[in-house]
């Protein structure tokens, strides 16, 4: 594939070069209409026919569109150019905070605390601006990040803390639905009440901003665990250990606020982005040198360099060098209205007036790029007025004040007269038509009662004349709305208002949902507000795609027609929860199982039924095992099986005895290489399973036994050594004869000699007839032999 040439036009942009390209979008660095250099985001080309995605995208440009603050990103444009959806949005020559981080980790920088929390007030100040935007209503947007990592915060060579990536923020107004946390954004900032699935705030964002702020200034990942379900499962259960547990030298006021974003319980953590700011602000400002955006940009440049880009950049910036009716030109080109002299022009009619060469450069060859200003007033004046523009301003609207197009100096706009049209005889006898029949109408709806009264009043009498002229009526009444219709049609073709003239009631769609806070999309717009909602300026008389969205319900499709003039139209939705099935299984059976910290009632195996389609966390308990806990994402409608093996609890197991016994006795005795004692041994606890006993008396032979243990039981073991190591002992008595001589209690027959173990032995030699003996005690040592005479009459 050949490498594409840079730059391409790309509608009013100029693609300089791609930055980076992914799965689902490329981004490339750009230059708009006014020369101004943006990041623009263009969705790639197999992705045109996701509709959820591109609403998503959509969703995210919608929402930051609303956000206007120097530690936010902007997005200056988005729309769809040959096929393309794109976003155009500030471009910010800098790095994440993910690559500060690391590059001050491989260079072996270490990086001043008090600047680290200078960056996450920064953040903050973004922050709290999302969560309290508000639409140009006044209505509170409720915007939740969701995805506040250290990837999506950006750090300027010019010190500038920028929060990036809205894409999976949620706000009241938006238009897609994301599922509850787990396939969007990353698993290890979530907050724990994200990683539940419940309904977030922004206090649910401070708590990524506390695990960004504990991971930067100690240098450690916070919940480093094996796994979706071993992250989530942490962050809900596991506890926090304080920076201070980490490094020694940790500050006190630092782990105060840290500590605080990390509460699990949302109630104890900061409340608002500003109470956090404001403490870290506190504790950056004890900082020499104190912390700044100058010393933050000269730290990019330390550890980066140069700008990347740079080079593009200026290059683009020298060959289109700005002229005084850029900005206006930009404008026309992207269908914005201007108001000249108090009137409002459109586009395409000044175009016209000022010839396609203020628009289009090669129309023309000359510099001056302008037309005559006769000319212009010529053509300006042939147009009718057009309609009035709209009190609130949409993106495919923009209002271009008079100073800003008197750079055009060829032109005096406010000599400019823009005459107002006549308007014909038949559409004003059409509209006193219509403004008639409306008001009967009208007047029936008001005073039904009276209409009543008053027709029985005159009840025969009516009916016959009613009868009577029926078919006249009926055709004067085909006549008044022919003339009608005529009278729209020749009022469209004029460019007049679009106004009911003559309505007395303009028709409104009346949202309502069950549950309340759903969003509203009609014919794949947004309505700009959730229900309850009251929805003005409808297109009428034909029919309306109504989506209703509410995240853990069912999306909610329905086709509604709206009729002119006809007040409002009440639609009342009731959504149905996502819900899922599941049957869960152990072995052993018999655990108790928790859903989201909630004990469910009976034991495994069991089936739930009814659960809500969302990210939950599953806990299993069983006495004397160890408890067990998994995350799963559960899909609508479906009965989802998982199975579960518990570990036996060792502590639970009560120990097993045994006893050991040996010939002879005073043996040392070894269990599975640790010594136990000496024989006799009574009531040793081992714990249940399999153990080598081993006895080795002195000049015996060493005896070994296998033995198992069984939990709660009592096991005895004798051992009999048999010796390998003798001495010898002979007794000769006198008198011999009558005399008996024993040695350890064994009778001697003769004067044999004695093979006994070397030590100490007792010997008795006793003669009965005479009524003598004596005793004697012989130690005896390994092969010797000890030989006594032993005289009884002595």
């Amino acid at each position: 594939m050949a490498k594409e040439k840079y730059p391409v036009e790309f509608g009013n942009y100029r693609l300089l070069r791609k930055l980076a390209q992914g799965g689902m979008a490329e981004i490339f660095l750009a230059q708009d209409g006014r020369g101004q250099i943006v990041a623009l985001k263009r969705i790639l080309p197999h992705l045109a026919g996701e509709e959820g995605f591109i609403r998503m995208f959509l969703d995210e440009a919608r929402i930051v569109t609303n956000l206007d603050h120097a530690n936010v990103a902007r997005v200056y444009d988005h729309g769809k150019v040959e096929g393309y959806y794109f976003m155009a949005m500030e471009y910010v020559a800098g790095h994440s905070l993910l690559a500060l981080h690391e590059k001050a980790r491989a260079t072996k920088m270490t990086l001043p605390r008090g600047l680290l929390a200078f960056i996450i007030a920064e953040l903050l100040a973004g922050l709290g601006h999302a969560h309290n935007a508000r639409d140009s209503k006044g209505r509170h947007l409720a915007i939740v990040h969701r995805d506040v990592t250290p990837q999506n915060v950006m750090i300027g060579y010019d010190g500038v803390v920028k929060l990036i990536d809205f894409g999976v923020a949620k706000s009241k107004s938006r238009l897609t639905k994301t599922e509850a946390g787990f396939t969007k954004g990353k698993l290890s900032y979530m907050s724990p009440e994200q990683a539940r699935g419940e309904a977030l705030d922004g206090r649910s964002d401070l708590f990524s901003v506390g695990i960004i702020l504990y991971e930067i200034t100690t240098g450690l990942r916070l919940f480093n665990k094996e796994g979706p379900g071993g992250i989530l499962s942490a962050i809900v259960n596991d506890p926090i250990a304080p920076p201070s547990k980490k490094a020694r030298d940790y500050p006190q006021d630092l782990e105060a606020v840290v500590m605080k974003a990390l509460e699990k319980n949302v109630n104890q953590r900061w409340q608002a982005a500003d109470d956090m700011r404001h403490a870290l602000n506190r504790f950056s400002a004890q900082e020499r040198p104190k912390p700044s955006k100058e010393r933050l940009g000269d730290l990019v440049s330390d550890l980066f360099g140069a700008p990347e880009h740079g080079d593009v950049i200026e290059e683009a910036r020298s060959v289109s060098e700005p002229t005084p009716d850029q900005p206006v030109r930009a404008e026309l080109a992207r269908g914005a209205s201007v108001r000249i002299a108090g009137k409002v022009v459109e586009s395409s009619e000044l175009r016209q007036a000022l010839g396609a060469a203020l628009v289009a450069d090669e129309d023309r060859g000359d510099d001056t790029r302008m037309m005559e200003p006769e000319r212009a007033r010529r053509e300006l004046r042939s147009k009718p007025d057009p309609e009035p523009p709209p009190k609130e301003k949409s993106s495919a609207r923009v209002e271009i004040t008079k100073d800003s197009v008197a750079v055009l100096p060829a032109v005096a706009f406010e000599d400019i007269r823009v005459p107002e049209p006549a308007e014909p005889f038949g559409v004003k006898v059409a509209k006193w038509i219509q403004s008639f029949w409306f008001d009967i109408r009208a007047s029936w709806r008001l005073r039904r009662k009276r209409w009543v009264l008053a027709l029985s009043t005159f009840g025969g009498l009516s009916l016959v004349a009613a009868l009577a002229v029926l078919g006249v009526f009926g055709k004067a009444k085909e006549g008044i709305f022919a003339l009608a219709r005529e009278a729209r049609q020749a009022k469209e073709e004029l460019g007049l208002t679009k106004a009911r003239d003559g309505g007395v009631e303009p028709t409104i769609l009346v949202m309502e949902s069950v549950p309340p806070g759903a969003s509203i999309t009609i014919d794949g717009l947004g309505a700009g507000c959730v229900t309850p909602c009251d929805i003005p300026n409808l297109a009428t008389s034909q029919p309306l795609g109504i989506e209703v969205s509410l995240p853990g319900y069912r999306l909610h499709r329905s086709r509604e027609i709206l009729y002119p003039n006809a007040g409002k139209k009440r639609v009342s939705v009731t959504l149905e929860r996502e819900m899922a099935g599941l049957v869960i299984e152990s072995v052993p059976a018999g655990a108790s199982v928790s859903i989201n910290g909630k004990l469910q009632k009976g034991t495994t195996p069991m089936t739930i039924e009814g659960l809500p389609a969302q990210q939950i966390i599953i806990e299993l308990e069983k006495k004397g095992f160890i408890g067990t806990s998994k995350g799963l994402l559960l899909k609508d409608g479906e009965l989802r099986t998982e199975s579960f093996e518990l570990a036996i609890n060792p502590s639970s197991i009560p120990p097993g005895e045994i006893s050991v016994a040996s010939e002879p006795s005073g043996c040392p005795v070894t269990i599975d290489g640790k010594s136990a004692g000496a024989t006799p041994i009574a009531g040793y606890g081992l714990k249940a399973g399999r153990y080598t006993v081993e006895v080795k008396c002195e000049f015996h032979a060493a005896e070994r036994r296998e033995i198992e243990v069984e939990a709660g039981r009592k096991l005895k073991v004798d051992f009999s050594s048999e010796p390998n190591v003798f001495g010898y002992i002979t007794i000769v008595p006198i008198p011999p004869a009558g005399t008996i001589v024993t040695v350890n209690g064994r009778v001697l027959e003769g004067w044999e000699f004695v093979k006994v173990v070397p030590g100490r032995h007792d010997v008795l030699v006793e003669n009965r007839q005479l009524g003598k003996r004596k005793s004697l005690s012989l130690n005896v040592g390994p092969e010797e032999r000890i030989n006594r005479r032993v005289d009884l009459y002595q």
